[in-house]
Order: structure tokens, then sequence, then C-alpha cells
């Protein structure tokens, strides 16, 4: 091929020992008067008659005599690739893959986070909630974990993110993710997968050590109380998440939530019940004042589980209790420093409903609480009729200011008593997560099927970040900064495999408690 601007000189080089014919831009120029002749090697033959060349530089590309050199569209570069039989280009590219590409992607929070689940066992026990579409479920969980935003961002997370090679498969365009929740939250996944759960957090422990608590949510969804056949017919657009936790692991262990109407008291039997199903062995039960009632208690005795709880300001034993141990409770062995809080508290042995197990109470007053609430009550009480019943009432009310009584089958000391009923505050970590993400439903129509799918995935994301969050502290270094420093890590993608940014010493510390190591690179 020759033309006046120059031509392509072909030949096959014998030094390369191969039979393929390469090819040279020849053309001469003239420099201050002087004919001078230019060369450009353009690389091997592919194809001679549209001018397709290769090099281990440019790859595949077109070279016009009149028009120099013009880049190729990848899909044009794979069809090449895919019939190109030469070593060379397969050295250079690869059977049959993409051609090397750069671009960056949020790596390091979810490269860690995945391995160190994945480690532990939790991703096989996720994954059993709904086999069908694992993928997408662990998407999910991953992107609710790390996201304060509604399900519709998914996919550009995912997209943009190293959970697009872990996850290839998930299906989270916004209608899919709708469709996927409304069937997760089906009650035989919800089995399935507490069924799978209690199995692994019970394989170091044969009793368990729970709290149970609840909390009210705020939905634009009516429940029909269907798991209380005494309510049929009946609607709330308030529910109450009650919520198991494991006090000796600190994890999640269980919930539900029913219609705002119901009381907790009434609740009560449903989840011990639906723990024994679970051969879930209770050995030890802190709970709410909320489930304060004498037919609990008295199913908890007779049972022989041992509990702790508020009794609630009620007439009969409380006042008794009151009227009995109050006057004489300021006294320097009763005295108890908690944080920042002085009480005086004693404990005694009170006889109820027969009970074979012993029942302590533990009298409790708070003196900075007592000087506001009394001066509170003298305030508003300004009748006071001249007869034996309102001065009784009086002393009662009096007395009772700033005291609050626990009853409990621990036999522990006056020291001991509240750090004990006060392990219920960690159960709110677990009420904010829970709260605040069950408020951004996916989809436009608010069902049940869809409150219950993506309540059932914001719960397993709590359950990981808790057991991330402990892990983390136990190397004295929190989970917000963990999260913030992995943030800086991204990765490189190339056709075949993902190349990390170098570590800094914080991402590096965080890795190694997690028993973790970061890679100098991952094939795809």
């Amino acid at each position: 091929m020759q033309h006046s601007k120059g031509f392509i000189r072909y030949q096959i080089r014998t030094d390369k020992k191969t039979n393929s014919e390469y090819g040279t831009f020849c053309h001469a120029e003239r420099v201050d008067g002087v004919k001078k002749n230019n060369d450009k090697w353009l690389g091997r033959v592919i194809d001679k008659e549209k001018g397709i060349f290769f090099t281990k530089k440019n790859s595949y590309y077109k070279f016009s005599v009149i028009e120099g050199f013009i880049a190729l569209k990848d899909d044009e570069k794979k069809v090449y690739l895919a019939n190109d039989n030469s070593k060379i280009s397969k050295r250079s590219h690869g059977n049959n893959k993409e051609i090397k590409k750069s671009k960056s992607i949020s790596f390091g929070k979810i490269f860690i986070i995945y391995e160190y689940l994945k480690n532990i066992g939790l991703f096989d026990i996720f994954k059993k909630a709904y086999e069908k579409d694992t993928e997408t479920l662990l998407s999910l969980i991953m992107f609710r974990l790390l996201n304060d935003k509604a399900n519709l961002y998914a996919f550009n997370w995912w997209d943009k993110s190293y959970a697009k090679y872990i996850f290839p498969n998930a299906k989270l365009q916004s209608k899919k993710i709708s469709e996927f929740i409304i069937s997760l939250g089906s009650e035989n996944n919800f089995r399935e997968f507490f069924s799978n759960y209690f199995e692994y957090i019970n394989k170091n422990t044969e009793n368990s050590n729970i709290l149970i608590d609840s909390t009210g949510l705020t939905n634009d969804i009516k429940i029909p109380m269907t798991l209380f056949n005494n309510y049929n017919g009946k609607l709330s657009n308030e529910l109450r998440l009650i919520v198991v936790t494991d006090k000796t692991h600190g994890f999640p262990i269980y919930y539900r939530y029913v219609p705002g109407n119901i009381v907790d008291v009434c609740t009560l039997y449903l989840i011990i019940n639906e723990l024994k199903e679970y051969k879930v062995n209770i050995d030890k039960l802190i709970l709410d004042a909320g489930y304060y009632s004498e037919d609990n208690i008295a199913e908890l005795l007779k049972n022989n589980i041992n509990f702790m709880t508020k009794m609630v300001p009620r007439k009969g034993l409380y006042h008794q209790l009151i009227l009995e141990h109050v006057p004489n409770l300021k006294n320097e062995k009763n005295y108890v420093n908690f944080g920042c809080r002085h009480l005086y508290i004693k404990k005694t042995i009170i006889d109820l409903f027969k009970s074979k197990l012993p029942v302590y109470a533990f009298i409790c007053l708070d003196v900075a609480k007592q000087h506001i609430a009394e001066l509170e009550y003298l305030n508003n009480f300004y009748i006071l009729e001249n007869n034996n019943n309102d001065k009784k009432r009086f002393l009662i009310d009096e007395l009772k200011q700033g005291v609050f009584i626990l009853i409990t089958t621990f036999d522990i000391t006056k020291d001991e008593v509240l750090p004990t009923y006060y392990t219920r505050q960690s159960i709110e970590q677990i009420f904010d997560y829970l709260r605040n993400e069950t408020t951004m439903l996916p989809i436009k129509d608010h069902s049940e099927e869809a409150f219950s799918g993506h309540l059932f995935i914001s719960f397993m994301a709590t359950i990981a970040f808790i057991a991330l969050a402990k892990q983390l502290k136990q190397n004295n270094i929190s989970i917000a900064v963990a999260l913030d420093e992995l943030s800086y890590l991204n990765g490189r993608e190339y056709n075949n495999k993902i190349i990390p940014d170098i570590a800094t010493k914080n991402v590096n510390n965080i890795a190694k408690c997690l028993n973790i190591k970061i890679p100098k690179k991952i094939k795809l």
C-alpha cells in the first residue's frame, strides 16, 4: 500500500520465530532541504484489508495512511481478541478477557466487613434466611449497615463499590428490591433464620441471660393484630417493637412487632413461649417495668425462671414496703454510689405468690430525685382533709418521692443491683438502630409484608453491626472511627483483578484486630 504521504511495508519477522506478519509505516520528510526517512512501527497485522494492527502498548487499533491512528471501541476489540490465536495477544490480555482498564472503586469498608462477617460465620447464617437470592439479601444487609439512605440508592452504591464483585448477581433495581423485600418478610423465612441463628449463638453457652424490652414505632401502615386471635378485626397505625438481647454476649437474639395498642404485659407469654420453641433455655431474665404484672411474675416463678424487674407503684405490697422501709432508709449502711448518683438501697426478702424461689425486694431512694420530686409534690398538694385516710395517703405519697423498688430472684448485694438492672440500657443502642432504619420503607405501598421484610434486613444488619463493634472495642477502637478510616481505602479495578491502595497504619491496625490481611491484589 502506497500513498503520497507514505506507505505501509509488510514483512514476516524471522527473529520473532512466528509466521505472523508485521507492518511499518514508511514516509519521507525534508528537513532543512535534506530528505529524511521516518519509519513508524505498527505492530502485528490482524486484518490487512481493514488496516487493523496490534501492539502491547496500544492493543488493537486501526491505522490509515490518510487518517493515521484510529481507536477502536471496546466491543470491537473484544471481537478481534476472540478471534486472535496469537500467544503474544493471550499473554497481554488473557484468554477471552475484557480489555485492560482502570477504575477507582469504594473498597475498604466493604472488604473488611465482608471478610470479617464471613470469617465468623454470620454470612452463612444470613444466607439461610432466603436461599433463593442470597446475593441480593447480603447486598442489602451491607448497604443497610453502611448507609442511612433509602434502598432506592442501593444500586448506585453497589455499582461503584467492591460489593459489585462479591455480589455480582444482586438485583438492586428499585422495583426488584421492593419485590424482594415483600417476598423476604414471610413467617417461614423468619422461622428458618432464627432456627439457624439460635444454633449459632448457643454454640458456646447452655443458658441464656436475656433482656426483654420494647419501643414504639410510628408508621404509615396499619397492622392487623394477626398475632393475637382475641383482637381480630382491630387495626393500629402504631407498632411496638419487642427485642430480646443476650446480656452475656450483647447480641440481639430475637424480635417481634405487635400493634401499638397491645400493652407489654400481654406479650411476655408470647415471647417466652416462642423462645422455648427454638429451644432457648432462659436462665436469667431482666424486664422493663412495662412487663410487671401479677400474672407475669407468677408465670416466671412457676417456670423457675430467675428474673429482675421494676415494681409498678400500686397499692398493696408496694405501699407496704414503702411504709416499712423508707422511714429508716437513710442510713450509712444503706448508702450506694452509682456513677454520679447518690442512693440509699435496702435489701429484704418478700413472700411473693408462695414461690419456691426466694424473691428479694431492693428499696432504692435516689437523693437528687427525691428533693426535686418532693418539692413539686408539696407545691401541688394544697388540699388536705382532716381525716386519717388522707393523712395516710399524704404520708405514703411523700415517702415514695424519689423511691423505686426492684424485685428479683437474683441473690446479689445492694451494690450489684443497679449495675445488673441497668444493663437494660444496652438494648437502647439496638432500638436506636432499628427505629431509625425502619422509618425509611423502600416502597410507596407501605404494606405489612414490606415492613416485615425491611425490619428483617435491619435486624440482621444490627447483628452485624454489634458483632463488628464488640470486636473493635476489645482493641479500644470505636466502630465510627474505624468506618471513617476504612472509607479512605479505595481500590483500582482492572480487567481481572482489584488492586487496593496502600493502607495507612490505622487501617492496618483495624484489619489486624479483626484478623484480616489486606491483599496486594484480588483476582476476580
